[in-house]
């Protein structure tokens, strides 16, 4: 096989061009009682194969992390009295991916970790990651 070399200005403007076209944005921020939050300092997302930086993303302090826990423990209390179906419609309405695991909004986008779940399990988080991974493998070879 012949490796081609192509030069780093194409890869980035073929990058940007598909993310465009994904409808991934550039700026990213946390969401916190659904609420867009801004960070005070960020990550860098790398690509793993070349080092070169993609995006940044927000980072969250210990005041951001109180203010998720608070919102998530005052959701609680009346997401707890809601029956499995009506938990069901909201999350299909608000859910990451679909059942074919293509994250809404994005058309060239698949995920498969434990941010598909709605909920996490209370055990070892590991093996229903790695059914999901094989679900999407299988979805896939279809």
């Amino acid at each position: 096989m012949v490796e081609q070399s192509v030069p780093a200005d194409s890869v980035s403007a073929l990058r940007e061009s598909a993310l465009a076209a994904a409808g991934v944005r550039g700026i990213f921020a946390n969401l916190i009682d659904g609420k867009s939050v801004g960070a005070r300092n960020t990550l860098d997302v790398l690509d793993p194969a070349t080092g070169e930086l993609l995006a940044k993303v927000p980072d969250i302090e210990r005041d951001g992390m109180d203010a998720a826990f608070a919102a998530a423990r005052r959701a609680f209390s009346s997401w707890s009295k809601l029956t499995w179906e009506a938990r069901r419609s909201i999350l299909e309405g608000e859910a990451l991916v679909d059942a074919q695991l293509r994250v809404y909004g994005v058309k060239t986008l698949r995920i498969a970790d434990g941010s598909t779940m709605p909920t996490i399990t209370t055990g070892n988080i590991h093996a229903p990651c790695v059914i999901i991974g094989e679900c999407l493998a299988e979805i896939l070879n279809a």
